[in-house]
């Protein structure tokens, strides 16, 4: 049913009146469907239940859910999974009804009209409830939202209440489509971007050169022989071993509170930025740290592999630090939010020599002077645009146990 076709009473409920004047200033969800319920609940309607649905754009998740009980006074949040939708409970549900049909549901749980044919309406009846209310919504581009309310009042509720819940539901849509590009926006910008970058992007941060000069360790991942593998494997089997394998890098990483910047074929750049809680050697522990936490990760990964007969796979690791431009650099209109400059360079020149140097860890003297005891000294080399011989250093092995890694 299309909100033009609702039944909204003759003049606004008072809590669609409220949603109107002073919804907008509102940017928590959950806060938001407080104060919803608190209003109806203030007008005598005898709402025991609240639930909403919001779907969102994020990779891992399908939507937001809240749901508000009276008993315990506020709403709860529920992060929903893709997975969601391929289950039995969802397809059992009276939200996959109200988004099959695009229709109001209402089932009565007690008395002669009485209808239990979803297991959700025999879980709420025995819980207290007598009727139950279902609402879909919809975003300009027919995103579907879904709003549910229940009761436990002896009657059920009011032709009135059901007026009230409509009024609401055709302001809470406005209102959560512009809430909910906001959240689609900065997850999206998270994901792609980062954490940080998306936060600089989103604050006004879009102009080309648009920067600044920071502090940072800097770390770059590389896994190994990846182009014979890519040339040897199925599409599908090459796009699973890379999400694994960034996946172990990512989770390390952001352990460590660093952000992944750059996704470069099977390279991961990422840093991790001196700020006012962090100094240059908290950086620099915290990208060790990191490090150790991929290798240790990595063995894992290829015990598992090896258990699936597959061939292990091999990393190098390069750690660096000091000054970068972290900002927009590209062409007129397709801009990249990254890190540039010598530090950077430095620690790709340093990857590239893993192989060579025979260790999967290597560090700039930068780098090991803040866990000296855990390295060793390599060969002096000359770097291709770096002036002078450069000191290299590998993390030894016995690092990569956990309990070996520095302490935060």
């Amino acid at each position: 049913m299309s909100e033009a076709s609702t039944p909204v009473g003759a003049s606004l409920n008072e809590a669609a009146i409220w949603l109107l004047r002073e919804g907008w200033r509102y940017t928590n969800y959950r806060v938001l469907f407080e104060e919803i319920a608190a209003r109806l609940m203030a007008q005598d309607i005898p709402l025991w239940r609240m639930g909403a649905y919001v779907p969102t754009l994020d990779p891992e998740l399908l939507g937001d859910a809240f749901i508000w009980r009276r008993t315990e006074g506020r709403a709860e949040y529920i992060r929903a999974p893709w997975s969601l939708l391929g289950e039995e409970e969802f397809q059992r549900s009276p939200l996959h009804e109200v988004r099959r049909t695009k229709a109001p549901f209402r089932r009565r749980l007690t008395g002669p009209e009485a209808v239990l044919d979803y297991p959700l309406m025999q879980e709420l009846r025995s819980a207290g409830a007598t009727d139950y209310y279902a609402l879909p919504l919809s975003f300009a581009d027919d995103t579907p939202v879904h709003l549910t309310f229940a009761t436990d009042r002896a009657s059920g509720f009011a032709e009135s209440d059901l007026h009230a819940f409509h009024d609401v539901a055709v302001v809470l849509a406005r209102l959560a489509e512009s809430f909910a590009l906001r959240i689609r926006v900065e997850r999206l910008l998270n994901t792609y971007l980062g954490r940080d970058a998306g936060k600089r992007v989103l604050s006004g941060q879009v102009q080309r050169g648009h920067g600044e000069t920071i502090e940072a360790a800097v770390l770059f991942a590389d896994l190994r022989d990846f182009t014979a593998l890519s040339e040897s494997l199925p599409r599908d089997a090459i796009l699973q071993l890379l999400n694994e394998y960034f996946d172990l890098v990512g989770k390390a990483v952001k352990a460590e509170d660093g952000e992944i910047l750059k996704f470069m074929g099977d390279g991961v750049l990422a840093i991790f930025p001196v700020s006012g809680k962090r100094g240059m050697k908290d950086a620099a522990l915290a990208a060790l740290r990191a490090s150790n936490g991929i290798a240790v990760s990595f063995d894992a990964w290829n015990l598992e592999r090896e258990h699936n007969g597959l061939p292990r796979l091999g990393f190098g690791i390069a750690v660096h630090g000091g000054e970068v431009m972290y900002g927009n650099v590209g062409a007129s209109g397709r801009l990249d939010f990254t890190a540039i400059g010598p530090a950077v360079n430095m620690v790709s020149r340093l990857q590239s020599l893993c192989r060579e140097l025979g260790h999967p860890i290597v560090l700039s003297r930068l780098i090991r002077d803040y866990w000296p005891q855990a390295c060793a000294p390599l060969s002096n080399r000359r770097l291709r645009g770096v002036a002078g011989e450069t000191e290299i250093f590998a993390l030894l092995p016995q690092a990569f146990k956990s309990s070996a890694a520095p302490a935060k």
